[in-house]
């Protein structure tokens, strides 16, 4: 992923895109969800980069597939990945999905570990008054 982070941030979007498409490729047949959630991460921030936002999609969708519809993380790393591609009904989905898993979660008011997947999950959901009310709950 190291080597991925810096090709993007030289702007060698090509050569990205090749080795994202084959790390990709590797994790899915593997079943390899942290390597699939590292391109995914990786390549979501590549602004104006339309191909390698196509490639940070496949691979959190097939972190979603292998990690289930019940990971909020795997759901909110989708749901992103799908927002920088331009693809907002389906980050809103995503995003809809989440929001009960991360409500679940939420143990305690005032724990940023529970509260901020919640945020992000509305956010995505396109709720953003009650993320912005979970968010001041964190900062309170």
């Amino acid at each position: 992923a190291a080597r991925l982070k810096l090709l993007v941030k030289v702007g060698r979007f090509a050569d990205a895109k090749a080795v994202a498409d084959g790390m990709v490729a590797k994790a899915a047949k593997r079943g390899d969800t942290a390597a699939l959630a590292s391109v995914a991460t990786e390549l979501v921030g590549a602004k104006g980069q339309p191909e390698l936002a196509a490639v940070a999609v496949a691979a959190a969708e097939d972190y979603l597939t292998i990690a289930g519809e019940d990971d909020v993380r795997a759901l909110l790393l989708a749901a992103e990945a799908n927002a920088a591609a331009g693809k907002a009904g389906r980050s809103v989905a995503l995003g809809k999905a989440a929001v009960p898993l991360a409500e679940k979660a939420v143990r305690n008011e005032t724990d940023v570990r529970f509260l901020m997947p919640l945020a992000e999950a509305q956010f995505f959901a396109g709720d953003k008054e009650k993320a912005r009310a979970t968010v001041e709950k964190v900062l309170a």
